[in-house]
């Protein structure tokens, strides 16, 4: 667990400095800047959710073959695999681009949204497209070379301070949307090319022209057979997190979009843990699923899911048992999420701990069964969308989410330990849970204070207490323990 701790201690790191300054952005900017014209703010929310949408399709499981193949070809066929796949990128671009552009009338606009905002802007959906799928691409170069930590700063760190410092100026009124809206598309090709010099002098990858791949059908077939499979999982799975974003804009409004984009905020914080340990640990599992080293894959598996856990949980308390003074920071309008963060809150936090399902099944033989698992849920997930959206407005679109979200992490759960008879639950599960009951009793005692700030304070520093001395108390996390040892 040694490089696996150290990388995503500082991709944690790295992207909670994003999260504060998001956070101030969020809290303090965004309701103010956006109070008469919520619909500005959910235009952009919508565009980054088509992109994140359609981003799977363009890069044809190009991510997870670059994962679960470079160990087999990084010695011997590296420049030959690294041009195949920078090939069928460049083919998957253009065939979306192309397809999204055709129907564009049926894929970007609604009835219910904001059409002429919708039609103003949504060219640049594509020049935002091409600018992550190749971010993406070479995010995951970054990965096999484990050269995570500063990629991840440029990820949720690097975006988050262009942001703040756009919406200072925009709300100063030194510009106008349409300057700011172009400005926050430019942050995303720096983000892009500074990723691309930093991998070039990094690590020793090369694209070279080598066709070698395209004539070789063993190696081409075998790679996009596993891709194609990793295109429908990932595709499948895309769709069941954006899927909520894209029909409240149908069923309600790009304001409602707005709304619901700060509660996802919140949701964000609570997975960069999981996300930081995911970037490294997944080359590692690949490594040992390839050897077959089983007892490797149990103790990646279980303490990653422990650590997920214990530091997850502390974040989502802290943001449950402060959610009324967060409400009224964010004020009338955009203060209407309580309910959407409790109920994707506390579903995210059981994916989290079986997040290393999804990973284990899609690099192991079984990754054909993943495709079937998303498209089961995707069709839930809609169906539930369609019921619930019409009834609760956003919160019927949370619930939705809670209920798919819970659902997937189950079936995948049963499905390892019925392959493996590997999961990831394990006394210090119990110890933890018993850690969250012991903040919520602590504070239900704590007197209402007039001023939100300090109220929080000590609600924060009370859990923040409970959690330092249950790991040291009940030896909950020996990596955690150790790494804060080291630090004092």
């Amino acid at each position: 667990m040694g490089i696996i701790i150290k990388q995503s201690i500082r991709n944690t790191i790295y992207s909670y400095v994003g999260i504060l300054v998001g956070t101030v952005y969020t809290l303090f900017f965004v309701p103010k800047v956006f109070d008469s014209n919520p619909e500005e703010w959910g235009l952009i929310q919508l565009l980054l959710s088509y992109v994140m949408l359609f981003m799977p399709f363009a890069l044809v499981g190009v991510p997870n073959s670059i994962i679960k193949f470079w160990p087999e070809y990084s010695n011997k066929y590296k420049h030959e695999f690294s041009f195949f796949v920078l090939s069928l990128i460049s083919i998957g671009l253009i065939v979306v681009s192309v397809i999204l552009f055709i129907f564009r009338e049926f894929v970007f606009f609604s009835s219910s949204s904001s059409n002429t905002l919708m039609e103003k802007y949504y060219l640049y959906f594509f020049i935002c497209f091409f600018v992550h799928t190749v971010f993406y691409f070479f995010l995951n170069f970054a990965r096999v070379y484990y050269k995570t930590s500063f990629p991840t700063f440029l990820k949720d760190t690097f975006i988050k301070i262009w942001t703040f410092l756009l919406l200072t100026v925009y709300w100063l009124d030194l510009i106008s949307f349409d300057y700011f809206f172009k400005a926050y598309i430019l942050g995303f090709l720096l983000q892009m090319f500074i990723l691309y010099i930093y991998i070039k002098r990094n690590t020793n990858l090369v694209f070279t022209v080598n066709t070698s791949f395209l004539k070789n059908n063993a190696h081409s077939r075998k790679i996009l057979n596993y891709g194609f499979y990793s295109l429908l999982t990932g595709g499948a799975a895309v769709l069941v997190s954006r899927i909520d974003i894209l029909m409240i804009n149908k069923y309600i409004d790009l304001s409602s979009v707005a709304f619901y984009s700060v509660a996802l905020f919140f949701i964000t914080v609570l997975q960069v843990p999981v996300r930081s340990l995911a970037t490294i640990s997944a080359p590692i599992l690949s490594e040992h699923l390839g050897n077959n080293n089983m007892s490797g894959v149990n103790s990646i598996y279980r303490k990653t899911a422990l650590n997920m856990f214990l530091v997850s949980s502390f974040i989502l308390i802290s943001i449950l048992l402060n959610i009324d003074e967060f409400m009224t920071i964010l004020g009338e309008k955009f203060g209407q999420v309580k309910y959407v963060i409790l109920i994707l809150g506390i579903a995210r936090l059981y994916e989290i701990i079986n997040s290393s399902n999804g990973t284990i099944i899609i690099l192991s033989k079984y990754y054909r069964y993943d495709m079937v698992f998303q498209v089961i849920l995707l069709a839930l997930t809609v169906i539930t969308n369609i019921i619930l959206i019409p009834l609760y407005g956003i919160n019927g679109a949370a619930l939705a989410t809670g209920i798919t979200i819970v659902l997937s992490s189950s079936i995948k759960g049963l499905f390892v330990y019925s392959k493996y008879q590997l999961h990831p639950y394990s006394k210090g599960t119990l110890k933890i849970l018993l850690v969250i009951l012991v903040c919520i009793a602590s504070t239900l005692f704590i007197p209402e204070i007039m001023n939100v700030y300090v109220t929080m304070v000590i609600k924060t520093s009370i859990i923040s207490v409970i959690y330092l001395v249950a790991l040291f108390a009940l030896e909950i996390s020996d990596d955690l323990k150790q790494l804060i040892k080291s630090y004092l």
